[in-house]
């Protein structure tokens, strides 16, 4: 939960992230600036695909204690995106692209089941406010190195289709990830794209270390 007025009362307030809600972050670092703060941003781990957002270079991670509010960005980003509106908080250029990316990573390039018209009602509201939806969606999207790429096609000629064509199911090892160059956190994300096979509901990867 994020308190007005403890950002309000605040004078040096701390940004916590994790990979996945940097742009969450971002979009909170940008706000705290409007209500002229000194912020600090701290994260467990950088992303690449992240690295147009506002404020990236700006990512420490290290925690320095001198900070008297710490705001945790590890919130759903429509609950983020409801903070901004119900608090009629203006949503700025840079705070839209970091709220968009967020939506669009968070719904999986608009393409997950949960995926309904409040979403495109919020993401439709971004772009007026100035996202700049095309560049998040070629970061995102054209992110990928060599070795995911290489990564991908083993899973794909390791995949095998069970229970009536709606599971895809991978045995993949260390010994795969190390030979393709890549980690176990881009097996999470590359695997995702074996639902893109017809009739598959399910991904099942049986990871083996070795």
């Amino acid at each position: 939960m994020i308190s007005i007025d403890a950002i309000v009362n605040a004078n040096h307030i701390a940004i916590k992230s994790i990979k996945k809600t940097l742009p969450h972050a971002s979009a909170l670092y940008s706000y705290a600036l409007t209500q002229h703060k000194k912020v600090s941003w701290i994260s467990e781990g950088l992303d690449r695909r992240f690295s147009f957002l506002p404020w990236y270079d700006a990512i420490r991670l290290e925690e320095k204690k001198s900070a008297d509010y710490t705001l945790e960005a590890d919130m759903a980003i429509m609950e983020l995106y409801r903070f901004f509106i119900d608090n009629s908080i203006k949503i700025n250029k840079k705070m839209a692209t970091a709220l968009y990316t967020g939506f669009f990573v968070e719904y999986e390039n608009f393409t997950s089941k949960e995926c309904n018209g409040t979403v495109f009602a919020a993401v439709g509201k971004l772009i007026e406010l100035g996202a700049e939806h095309q560049l998040a969606v070629e970061h995102i999207i054209k992110s990928k190195g060599l070795n995911l790429i290489r990564l991908k096609s083993l899973l794909f000629s390791k995949v095998r289709l069970i229970q009536n064509a709606t599971v895809a199911y991978v045995e993949i090892s260390d010994d795969d990830l190390r030979a393709t160059g890549t980690l176990r956190e881009d097996l999470d994300l590359i695997s995702k794209e074996l639902l893109e096979i017809a009739h598959v509901q399910e991904v099942q990867i049986n990871y083996k270390e070795v």
